[in-house]
């Protein structure tokens, strides 16, 4: 049971920091609205931004949550089969690996992640708006 609440503290503690770093990006946005109203900001950083945010941000914070709820969940299913003593074997190594493409997509699916990339394209047009 160490293990697992240790998978879960992990992904608790992530979770803090992860939305953190999210509302400081979405208040340098708005504050970069508020700074450069009226000049005009290059197409391109929009785009890096969006770019930056979802597969270096978000998907490498999604991997790493997936893999601690995994690892939190298997070490459930271990210890509930040694507290009810069934005859299946206790001892399965933990894999924790994602394959692939979930690992590079998995994160447009998760209803946090795809809420705080939506919001934040949401304010980065705002911004192209106000700001031009």
């Amino acid at each position: 049971m160490k293990l697992a609440e240790f998978g879960a503290s992990r992904h608790d503690g992530r979770r803090e920091y992860e939305w953190k770093v999210t509302l400081g990006l979405w208040a340098v946005i708005v504050a970069a609205i508020a700074t450069f109203h009226g000049q005009s900001l290059p197409k391109w950083l929009g785009y890096v931004t969006i770019f930056v945010f979802a597969f270096l941000w978000l998907r490498g914070v999604w991997v790493a949550n997936e893999k601690d709820k995994t690892l939190s969940l298997h070490y459930r299913r271990q210890a509930e089969q040694l507290l009810t003593k069934q005859t299946e074997s206790t001892d399965a190594p933990f894999a924790g690996t994602i394959p692939l493409y979930k690992q590079a997509f998995g994160f447009l699916f998760d209803w946090s992640m795809l809420f705080q990339l939506v919001t934040t394209i949401g304010l980065l047009k705002l911004a192209y708006l106000f700001v031009k």
